[in-house]
């Protein structure tokens, strides 16, 4: 089962938007030895707009999604100048088959994507548990 809250998460996001301008939506995946991420952000991403950012994190080879790691949403500062910022809380849903955050962002300036995705994995038999911090760009 799936669950809302966001203090006991096992995806946590921290990004640095320079978002894509463009009006068809952008995705991009990421694969580790024992996670894939799957980032998207929604259709008609423009300065002045507020648009969807969301990542989903699934464990692979024997992991699960850490149910346990703390997730957060920030916007970041790009050279000193912040390119969006996070309107409203972010959304969590997170089971040990998959984490999903999803996040309101308001583009404050920009041309490209750049973001990093943080998270954890934890073995099956719970021996290892693996933070990791995933860049993803577009």
């Amino acid at each position: 089962m799936m669950s809302a809250r966001i203090k006991l998460a096992g995806v946590g996001v921290a990004s640095l938007f320079a978002v894509a301008l463009a009006t068809s939506s952008h995705a991009a995946t990421k694969d580790g030895e024992h996670y894939h991420v799957d980032y998207s952000i929604s259709a008609g991403c423009a300065v002045g707009k507020t648009c969807t950012v969301t990542y989903t994190v699934t464990g692979k080879g024997g992991f699960h999604v850490n149910t346990e790691f703390p997730t957060t949403a920030k916007a970041y500062k790009a050279a000193g100048t912040a390119v969006t910022e996070v309107v409203g809380t972010p959304t969590a849903q997170v089971s040990k088959e998959k984490g999903v955050v999803t996040a309101q962002v308001k583009i404050l300036a920009a041309t490209t994507v750049a973001a990093t995705a943080k998270f954890a994995v934890c073995s099956d038999d719970m021996k290892q548990c693996e933070p990791n911090a995933v860049d993803l760009s577009m």
